[in-house]
């Protein structure tokens, strides 16, 4: 069985030069760390990242502290469920657990068709069980097992 963690970005400034350009907050640092220590406790050691390249994920995923090779993308940059599994299924065939950095609507949409209904608040992360690789993602069924929601006061 492999894994897929959907993480949406911890929370950012409000605005920047650009939307693409916004860095996290201090609450969003917080968020990031308390779901990278979460990940450690959970015992969950990634094979690939794909990561949205705007700053705020890039943040997200530094603050992670994962150690794998990342695909650091513009075409996760607000994109769709059916883009972001797309980017799923371009990973390497022999990564059995990928890191999804993304932002929502598309990194809700995505988890929650596997099952998860919580808010995806920022700092926030679906884990999904697959059966099969992540290259096969959206061609195999998959459930969201576990959930990591910042503390409230982040």
């Amino acid at each position: 069985m492999s894994k897929l963690v959907i993480v949406r970005h911890a929370q950012a400034i409000a605005s920047a030069t650009s939307d693409h350009d916004r860095e996290l907050t201090e609450i969003g640092i917080e968020q990031a760390r308390a779901l990278g220590q979460w990940l450690i406790e959970q015992k969950i050691s990634f094979d690939h990242a794909v990561v949205s390249d705007s700053v705020r994920t890039r943040q997200t995923f530094d603050l992670l502290e994962v150690d794998c090779p990342v695909t650091l993308s513009p075409a996760a940059y607000n994109a769709r469920a059916g883009a972001l599994a797309q980017l799923v299924r371009e990973v390497p065939t022999d990564a059995q657990c990928v890191l999804l950095v993304a932002h929502n609507p598309g990194a809700f949409d995505l988890a929650s068709a596997y099952g998860y209904y919580a808010d995806m608040t920022p700092g926030s992360a679906a884990v999904c069980e697959l059966i099969g690789s992540p290259s096969e993602f959206g061609n195999l069924h998959a459930t969201v097992t576990a959930s990591f929601q910042p503390p409230a006061n982040q």
